[in-house]
């Protein structure tokens, strides 16, 4: 019979564990008006793939698309630019005009990033002037876990490990008292 300590012990680091190998997801909100590369968005990532999703407001971000014109001229844009100290890419064509907010989020491209360390990523709209923009884009930052690297097992795992067999031993080695 398990007693009810040990048995919270196990259900309290099987949470621990779980919550630490969760994937990382973030949500990036360009402002068309304010974040161009002179002033990006600046986000920290570690060290891994992420694929890089245009999402709008019915998903949660604050932007469909954003307009180059302001209210004159109702044409949107759905491109972006992404980069840090290891790459730089442009998403999306600057030719392409799209008649509502929704069409242009409707064609916006997802991307996809690996970086080799830790870094600081830029999300920017790349026009100038950017003063008379309105709206922008949002884009859902997903880590992509690889098989292909190995991952290390931290050494809390083993000494946990190591933890709970001394423990089914000690268990079982005792025998009541008759």
């Amino acid at each position: 019979m398990i007693r009810k300590p040990f048995s919270l012990f196990i259900i309290i680091s099987v949470i621990f564990i779980q919550s630490t190998i969760c994937s990382f997801a973030a949500t990036i909100n360009i402002n068309a008006r304010t974040n161009d590369a002179a002033n990006p968005v600046v986000s920290f990532f570690t060290a891994g793939e992420y694929d890089v999703i245009p999402i709008g407001k019915a998903d949660g971000g604050l932007y469909n698309a954003w307009n180059a014109w302001g209210l004159f001229l109702p044409y949107w844009f759905n491109n972006y630019s992404i980069s840090s100290d290891e790459f730089t890419v442009a998403i999306g064509d600057f030719s392409i005009l799209y008649p509502t907010d929704i069409s242009a989020l409707d064609h916006a491209e997802a991307t996809h990033f690996t970086l080799s360390t830790n870094a600081l990523v830029n999300f920017y709209i790349n026009d100038t002037p950017i003063s008379d923009n309105i709206g922008g884009i949002s884009l859902q930052v997903n880590f992509v876990p690889t098989t292909a690297s190995a991952v290390p097992i931290p050494s809390a795992i083993w000494l946990f490990s190591a933890g709970i067999i001394s423990l089914l031993s000690v268990s079982r080695k005792r025998k009541p008292i008759q």
